[in-house]
């Protein structure tokens, strides 16, 4: 009976052996699973803060290049509406001479509906379609101040 329990207790040692190597082995490898979890998470953690970095970056860049943007088109329109202004003072100045000279603007003129069909034709913003207008406005008042002088100058000369 000593014997049996001998070799019950040796075998039950054996076992624990056996599991405390196999405890081991498992802590073992769980430690070095859990170093390369930690390491895979400092490195995602890299490349997170470096793509955060980037889309930082990218996004003032965006930020900058939308600033810039709306300045060209603000300049834009200044210039455009610069450019009606010297355009209203020309037809203006144009409006004295025929005035002082005695000519006058007939009244058939129609400049909408010329500035209007331009507008339709090219797609024009508000601002091109009043530049369309004063453009067609300036032509007509240039065409017919010229066609006045001629018949001016031909009555003069014919005397």
């Amino acid at each position: 009976m000593d014997q049996i329990l001998e070799h019950t207790i040796n075998q039950l040692r054996a076992e624990l052996a056996a599991e405390r190597v196999a405890h081991e082995e498992t802590k073992l490898r769980l430690t070095t699973e859990n170093h390369q979890l930690k390491t895979a998470n400092q490195s995602l953690s890299k490349h997170c803060s470096k793509a955060f970095s980037e889309l930082k970056k990218v996004g003032n860049q965006v930020k900058i290049m939308t600033e810039n943007a709306k300045m060209v088109i603000f300049k834009s329109k200044s210039l455009k509406i610069k450019k009606l202004e010297e355009q209203t003072k020309r037809i203006e100045r144009l409006e004295r001479i025929m005035k002082r000279n005695g000519i006058r603007i007939p009244d058939d003129v129609d400049v909408e509906e010329d500035s209007e069909d331009i507008a339709h034709q090219e797609h024009l913003t508000e601002i091109d379609m009043v530049e369309a207008e004063i453009e067609c406005l300036f032509d007509k008042l240039v065409t017919n101040y010229s066609e006045n002088c001629r018949k001016k100058f031909s009555s003069e000369k014919s005397r």
